[in-house]
């Protein structure tokens, strides 16, 4: 191969005004018509007022959500407390109600007690009242009857 030498230039063509803005028989033939053209403007007003709109229903619904799940937390916090507080006040029941039968118990016991008492304060009292009969010298047989029924009466 033999060395050859490359020149490059650069090559610029002017172009003429005609050609530059073509223009096509078709249009410069027929008038354009007024009712087919379409209103950009009024489009981009609605489209601009729908997403106006669709922003603010997302964040009305966003507000919604967060405020709900903020209701609910609390819900939540106030019926672990009235659980706990059931607890308590079913524990205190249940302690109340053994209470109230040791109590019963005891009632019952001093009840009996009472009842033994006032048998008791009854009989020393005929048997008192047979011993002042006796002092006022009524006689023996008085005395033994008296005494029989006090004792095996």
């Amino acid at each position: 191969m033999s060395e050859q030498e490359v020149t490059y230039t650069t090559l610029r063509f002017h172009k003429s005004s005609g050609l530059q803005n073509p223009v096509r028989p078709e249009e410069t033939q027929r008038p354009r018509d007024v009712g087919h053209r379409v209103p950009w403007k009024f489009i981009v007003i609605v489209l601009g007022i729908l997403c106006f709109l669709l922003l603010v229903t997302v964040a009305v619904l966003v507000i919604h959500i967060f405020r709900d799940g903020q209701e609910k937390h609390e819900q939540e916090k106030t019926l672990n407390n009235l659980r706990q507080e059931y607890q308590v006040m079913k524990n205190d029941s249940s302690l109340m109600e053994e209470m109230l039968r040791n109590k019963s118990s005891e009632c019952k016991a001093l009840n009996d007690s009472l009842h033994y008492l006032n048998r008791e304060q009854n009989r020393c009292l005929r048997k008192t009242k047979i011993v002042l009969d006796c002092s006022q010298n009524k006689g023996m047989a008085g005395i033994l009857n008296k005494v029989y029924s006090v004792l095996f009466i």
